[in-house]
């Protein structure tokens, strides 16, 4: 069983790889080949911020850290690097229940602007992000 302090520990000692196996080791996306896109700092600070939602455990400093780094990774058109790096983000930024809080350490993530996901800017590529409202005709 992974704890928080394991967690922590290989997530600052930079031991992604590790991490990553031991994140997604019993899951059912454990068969796919993706450790060469996901075992990377932003991908994990996403997966345990996930794994610690699953425990209910996102009250705690370490899930207001990896957000932290989720969120100061996130690019200006709304997305992360790549589709299935976005794809996590997203999918961990709606876990936590809204418990977790934005980072309170004074880094530029607290601002109220940035602690949700940005939108896409003007001439975005990005289809990730992108919202179109539905439009209702009036009979």
């Amino acid at each position: 069983m992974i704890t928080i302090r394991h967690i922590e520990r290989l997530f600052d000692d930079h031991q992604h790889r590790r991490l990553y196996r031991e994140l997604i080791g019993g899951r059912p996306e454990a068969t796919f080949a993706l450790e060469p896109v996901l075992a990377r700092a932003v991908p994990l600070a996403a997966l345990g911020m996930i794994r610690l939602d699953e425990l209910s455990q996102s009250h705690t400093g370490l899930y207001r850290r990896l957000l932290n780094v989720v969120l100061t990774a996130q690019q200006a058109d709304g997305g992360w690097t790549d589709p299935m790096t976005t794809a996590l983000c997203l999918r961990a930024l709606l876990s936590g229940g809204g418990k977790g809080g934005p980072p309170s350490n004074g880094d530029s993530a607290t601002s109220p602007r940035s602690s949700s996901p940005r939108a896409p800017g003007p001439g975005s590529r990005s289809a990730a992000c992108r919202w179109t409202p539905s439009r209702r005709r009036s009979s």
